[in-house]
């Protein structure tokens, strides 16, 4: 027990402080290493890999760290296709669960950024480059929890203090031997990922509102440019014309001036 727990600041034993009410009991604290099977990856590099094909779809380490959310969501959520010729010929299909963990980054807080395939559609996908394929083959957690799971703060701190390298920093699959997890029942796991994925969509709602609202800022101001273009126009039209009619006005009076 350490001075926080004695002081009553938060729980005694393994539990969050913040908990549904509902439930009670330590959470299990599980190596990773112990949770997990680990799976070979492949090294296709983006000129690889593609768009919009039916071939076998690969996960590049890279939209793990932009342009993936926590969970994979494969009926809207989008991977590229291997090209032909391109396929390894040994690998593993990833099945709903499975997590991957970016194993490289110049940051030590993207270090093991992980997603989960929430949703695969039907679709055959493998992990590809700087990726750490793992799986939960007791079955101990439901799908949608290990994603959230292993994007917690506590995670990262046991991550940051192992990550290897000086520019770029790495992990190995080795290393979750060394990292822990807390594991609830499932019961509390569903509840856990139910409300975190409603939070990400609210999240993910939000920031298109914001965007849109950008766009239509940016719409508005082209819109104003223009206005204040034509008004410009208008005007030095007005001008051109008011100095036409001096000029035809002087010329006037100079025709009559010389022919009366």
């Amino acid at each position: 027990m350490d001075s926080a727990e004695r002081e009553g600041l938060r729980p005694k034993g393994n539990v969050p402080n913040l908990r549904f009410p509902e439930f009670q009991g330590e959470w299990e604290k599980c190596k990773v290493s112990d949770l997990l099977d680990f799976y070979s990856t492949n090294s296709l590099s983006w000129d690889k890999l593609e768009y919009g094909t039916d071939a076998i779809q690969n996960l590049h380490y890279g939209l793990i760290h932009v342009g993936l959310p926590t969970m994979i969501d494969l009926s809207k959520d989008k991977l590229p296709n291997i090209t032909n010729g391109n396929t390894p010929k040994n690998y593993e299909l990833c099945q709903e669960g499975d997590i991957a963990f970016a194993d490289a980054s110049e940051d030590t807080n993207e270090v093991a950024k992980a997603v989960e395939f929430y949703k695969l559609n039907g679709k055959d996908v493998i992990c590809g480059l700087h990726t750490i394929h793992g799986r939960d083959n007791q079955q101990k957690t439901v799908v949608g929890y290990k994603g959230y799971a292993f994007s917690s703060t506590a995670f990262h701190h046991q991550i940051r203090r192992i990550a290897q390298g000086t520019k770029i920093y790495s992990i190995n699959s080795k290393n979750f031997s060394e990292c822990y997890i807390g594991i609830p029942s499932k019961e509390e796991q569903k509840k856990i990922a139910t409300l975190l994925q409603l939070i990400d969509e609210r999240i993910a709602t939000q920031n298109k509102i914001i965007e849109d609202l950008k766009k239509l800022n940016w719409d508005i101001k082209d819109f104003s440019s223009l206005i204040f273009l034509m008004l410009g126009r208008v005007q030095a039209s007005l001008t051109l014309l008011s100095l036409t009619r001096k000029i035809e006005f002087l010329m006037f009076v100079i025709f009559c001036r010389c022919h009366f």
